[in-house]
């Protein structure tokens, strides 16, 4: 964003830059044409320069104030990439949970599973389960638990990077 100063006059105020362009020659852009009556600030949005770059006013008595921010973008590894999709799965695999307070009319259905082992397990979960409903406190702290744990997990999935890229850090620049 550019914009005129408190103390600036009304005339006509003009920013540029120099900078290289993409064959390493420079180049010259202006940025803002700003006037007091007419034009107190302009954004600056998606545009890209690459340093080293020079702002300078070429014409006015300013003040003119430019911001901006500074990104870098660093490609994501293939591990982190195998680490969303899982969570994706798991998300996918949650379904639907009924809401807190809610009582089941019926139990829950069995799955059959084709291991014995499996079985014994879905004996353990449901000896859990009873265990739970006979400690209301434990219930409510689990149920806190796995409701944080899935916020977190859609926080992963609702921000992928659209061309598998994450920023390393951001810096708001003002000159």
């Amino acid at each position: 964003m550019a914009s005129l100063g408190a103390g600036a006059k009304d005339e006509l105020h003009v920013v540029e830059a120099e900078a290289m362009n993409y064959e390493g020659s420079p180049i010259t852009v202006t940025l803002a044409t700003l006037k007091m009556s007419v034009q107190l600030m302009v954004f600056l949005d998606s545009f890209e320069i690459t340093p080293p770059v020079v702002l300078q006013l070429k014409c006015g008595s300013g003040p003119v104030h430019v911001s901006g921010q500074h990104s870098l973008a660093v490609q994501e590894d293939a591990e982190s990439e195998d680490e969303e999709e899982e969570d994706v799965k798991l998300l996918s695999m949650l379904g639907k949970r009924s809401a807190p307070g809610s009582s089941n009319k019926f139990p829950p259905k069995k799955i059959k599973l084709a291991a014995d082992e499996d079985d014994e397990d879905d004996d353990n979960d449901f000896d859990d389960e009873e265990a739970e409903e006979k400690a209301p406190v434990k219930k409510d702290q689990t149920r806190m638990k796995k409701t944080q744990d899935l916020q977190h997990q859609d926080q992963k999935v609702k921000n992928p990077s659209k061309n598998r890229k994450k920023l390393k850090y951001q810096r708001d620049l003002v000159l």
